[in-house]
C-alpha cells in the first residue's frame, strides 16, 4: 500500500520540520567554481534498544585532506560558496577511491586465478562477476562477487570442492559458508590480497546491478552520494549485514529511494536547482538521521520510489521496530533491511554528519568540510593519491575550483 510522496506526515517524525532547502537562503549559481560532474561507465575495466551511543568525536588532522590533494601538489583555492565548496570536496574524495590501475590488474588476477581453479574441475563451468565490480560502487576494500554457472556438481558439494581446490592452490583464509540464504565461498586471492566471494548458480546479482546501472543513468548524482555514504558506513563498521549494518544494496536502494523523492518533490514544486552534492549529502543526512520514521515507513525504488507501511507489507518485527524496511527491487517480496538490526545506531551516525558537516560549514578556518565525516588519516586512505582525468592537466583540473565565484552564504 502506497503513501503519496507528499504526504509526509509519517515518513517523517512528528517535529513537523519542514525540507531544508525550502527556507535555504542559498542561491546557488552556474559559475565556473562548480565542477561539473563525469559520470563514470559502471563495470569499467540496530534496533540496538531505545538509544545508541553517540559516535566518537573526531579528530580532524591538521595537514590537508588526501582527497583535496593532486598529484601532492597545494590544496586548489576555496570557493566562496560553502555549498559548492563541498560539492567540489565529494567529486575529489570519490576520484580518491578510484581504483589504481595496479588495483584494478590485481583483481582481473584474482578472478582469472579463479577460473582456472573452476575450469579445472568442472570444464563446462563459466564465472560472472556482479555487485560493485559491476557498477563501479566499489570501495577500495569492497569484495569481488563472482557466480559460478554449470558446475556439474550442486549443492554443498561444489561449495566444498571449490574450497579445498583453493586451499590447495591460490587462496588463504577460505571459508565455506553453507547455511546462509545465498552459501559463498569466501576467500583472500594469496598473491594479492583481494577479497573474492563465490556463489553458484545465483543470477539475482546480475539483476541487481542492471537495476542499479539504470537509476545512476537517470540520476547522475547517485554515484556519488552512494560511494560517500558507503564509505561512512564502512569507516564505523557498519556496512555489514551479518552485523546488523547496511550491506552495500541496501544502502544503494537508501541513497536511490532519497535521490528518487527529491526528483518528485522538485517535479511537484517546479524547482529545478542545480544539482549540488554538498546540499544533497545534507539532506540525505537530514532525511534518514532526523526525520525517517523507522518504526512505520518502509521504501521502495520501483515506477519512480515510493513509500510504504511497514505492517501492512507484513514488515513489522515488534521485537526490533525500528529495522529498516527496504523492498528489493528485483523480487518486492524480500526486504533486504530485515536484519539492520544497528538501525538506530546509523540513524545516530546520519545525525551525528548532518551536525558536523553544518558546523563544518560554517567554520571558516576549516580546510575542508568532508573531514568532520571522514577521517583523512584512516588506514582505508593511506597511499591513496588522486589523479588528473586522462585529457586534462593538474592546472585545468583545478581551474574549476578557482575561476570565478558563487554568491557566499
Amino acid at each position: 500500500e502506497s503513501m503519496d510522496a507528499a504526504d509526509s506526515s509519517d515518513v517523517e517524525e512528528r517535529s513537523g520540520s519542514k525540507r531544508r532547502r525550502e527556507d535555504e537562503p542559498v542561491q546557488l549559481s552556474t559559475a565556473e567554481d562548480f565542477q561539473p560532474f563525469v559520470v563514470d561507465e559502471p563495470g569499467a575495466a540496530t534496533d540496538g534498544g531505545s538509544s545508541s551511543p553517540q559516535p566518537a568525536t573526531r579528530e580532524v588532522a591538521a595537514t590537508t585532506p588526501p582527497w583535496l590533494l593532486l598529484d601532492g601538489d597545494d590544496p586548489p583555492p576555496k570557493t566562496k560558496n560553502v555549498l559548492v565548496r563541498l560539492h567540489n570536496e565529494i567529486l575529489a574524495f570519490c576520484d580518491l577511491l578510484a581504483l589504481s590501475d595496479e588495483e584494478k590488474r590485481d583483481r582481473e588476477r584474482a578472478i582469472d586465478d579463479l577460473r582456472a581453479e573452476t575450469v579445472a574441475l568442472w570444464p563446462d563451468a563459466t564465472l560472472s562477476v556482479f555487485g560493485s565490480q559491476l557498477t563501479g560502487l566499489r570501495l577500495p576494500t569492497s569484495d569481488v562477487d563472482v557466480a559460478v554457472f554449470g558446475a556439474a556438481d550442486k549443492g554443498s558439494r561444489a561449495l566444498h570442492r571449490l574450497g579445498d581446490a583453493l586451499r590447495r592452490g591460490v587462496a588463504r583464509d577460505v571459508e565455506v559458508v553453507d547455511s546462509a540464504r545465498i552459501p559463498i565461498v569466501k576467500f583472500e586471492h594469496a598473491a594479492t590480497g583481494v577479497a573474492v566471494d563465490v556463489s553458484f548458480g545465483v543470477d539475482s546479482g546480475m539483476r541487481t546491478a542492471r537495476r542499479v546501472n539504470d537509476l545512476m543513468a537517470a540520476h547522475p548524482t547517485l554515484r556519488p552520494l552512494i560511494l560517500v555514504v558507503k564509505y561512512v558506513l564502512a569507516e564505523r563498521d557498519l556496512n555489514q549485514t551479518y552485523h546488523g549494518g547496511l550491506g552495500s544494496f541496501a544502502t544503494q536502494m537508501l541513497v536511490a529511494s532519497f535521490v528518487q523523492h527529491r526528483h518528485r518533490a522538485d517535479c511537484a514544486t517546479g524547482l529545478r536547482a542545480p544539482q549540488n552534492l554538498g546540499s544533497l549529502l545534507l539532506e540525505f543526512f537530514e532525511l534518514y538521521g532526523k526525520k525517517w520514521n523507522y518504526h512505520v515507513v518502509g521504501l521502495s525504488v520501483r515506477n519512480g520510489g515510493s513509500y510504504f507501511h511497514k505492517r501492512a507489507r507484513g514488515w513489522f518485527d515488534n521485537a526490533r521496530p525500528s529495522l529498516l524496511a527496504i523492498e528489493n527491487p528485483e523480487d518486492p517480496s524480500m526486504d533486504v533491511g530485515k536484519n539492520s538490526y544497528m538501525s538506530l545506531r546509523i540513524k545516530t551516525v546520519f545525525e551525528h554528519c548532518f551536525n558536523s558537516l553544518i558546523a563544518a560549514l560554517h567554520d571558516e578556518s576549516r580546510a575542508s568540510a568532508l573531514s568532520a565525516i571522514v577521517d583523512p588519516t584512516s588506514p582505508l586512505l593511506q597511499g591513496r593519491r588522486r589523479r588528473p582525468p586522462l585529457g586534462a592537466s593538474s592546472s585545468a583540473s583545478s581551474s574549476a575550483s578557482s575561476a570565478g565565484s558563487a554568491p557566499s552564504s
